[in-house]
This record gives C-alpha cells, structure tokens and sequence, in this order.
C-alpha cells in the first residue's frame, strides 16, 4: 500500500528558487537546471521537515504567523544555498 505524503517545505522551497532565480539570475543566464536542483535541495536540507498528508488541512491548521515564519524561513534558506553555489562556482 503507497503513502501519499510529503514534505510540506518542498513547493515552498521549489517557487522560492524559482522567484530568485528570475530576480537574480536573469543576467547573465546563470539558472541552470542542475543549479536550480541544487539550490532547491541545500535549502531543503537547512529547514525541517514537516510531513503532511493534504496541503489543504496543513493550511487550515496553521496560523498566518506560523505560515510567514515558514514562508520567511524558507527566503532565508534559498537566499544561502544560492550564495553558496554561487560563490562555490565563482572560486
């Protein structure tokens, strides 16, 4: 019998590299696919993991200050995963 359970982090994190990838590696184009894959698991390895079996009841019962501790949480952990590769890449 498969599970269908998740990490409630992983969307999160994947839009977040998204949107900085867009914001900051538009010029030159920097944002590879192995880059992006790379980002989005640093980050994810930085923040905890919060299993969930439906997106719908984790929203429901969350608070909207727990939802931007997360949502702020995961900004952060993008933000140095991106700064480490890049700096990894520029050495």
């Amino acid at each position: 019998m498969p599970f269908d359970i998740t990490n409630y982090y992983e969307p999160l994190v994947v839009s977040a590299v998204q949107h900085y990838a867009t914001q900051h590696l538009a010029n030159p184009p920097l944002a590879t696919d192995d880059l992006l894959e790379d980002a989005a698991c640093i980050a994810l390895n930085q923040l905890p993991t919060r299993y969930i079996r439906h997106y719908i009841d984790a929203s429901f019962f969350m608070s909207a200050n727990e939802r931007a501790r997360m949502e702020a949480e995961v900004e952060h952990a993008v933000h140095q995963a991106f700064e480490r590769l890049l700096a990894a890449r520029s050495k």
